[in-house]
């Protein structure tokens, strides 16, 4: 078992950085307040799951800790994916307008 509590950690030291490095990322760009309020989210699910885990090991894994530790962890992907939405580009073509959209934004006769 100290094997995967090694792969545990790691993975958790990694997902620390990753989540404090797209944070960063993410405050540095022009966002919109959805994408901003996800950006700032990500790290604090992330330090809750890692504050999460530590309890739940030094308290030798009670039942309720192990299972607030599991939901941390829907927490954290689920964060991840709004986060990775917000930041996302849009498709090619997604913002064009179609011709007669166009042309009435423009104040031209719409296309016959």
């Amino acid at each position: 078992t100290a094997v995967v509590q090694f792969n545990h950690r790691t993975l958790a030291y990694a997902s620390v950085f990753g989540a404090l490095g797209l944070s960063a990322y993410g405050a540095s760009l022009p966002l919109w307040s959805g994408a901003a309020v996800a950006v700032r989210l990500l790290p604090l699910a992330v330090g809750a799951q890692m504050c999460l885990g530590i309890a739940t090991l030094l308290l030798y894994v009670p039942i309720e800790l192990g299972v607030a530790h599991q939901a941390g962890g829907v927490l954290v992907l689920t964060s991840l994916v709004a986060v990775l939405h917000a930041l996302r580009l849009p498709a090619a073509g997604v913002l064009a307008l179609p011709a007669e959209a166009a042309a009435a934004v423009a104040g031209g006769a719409p296309a016959a």
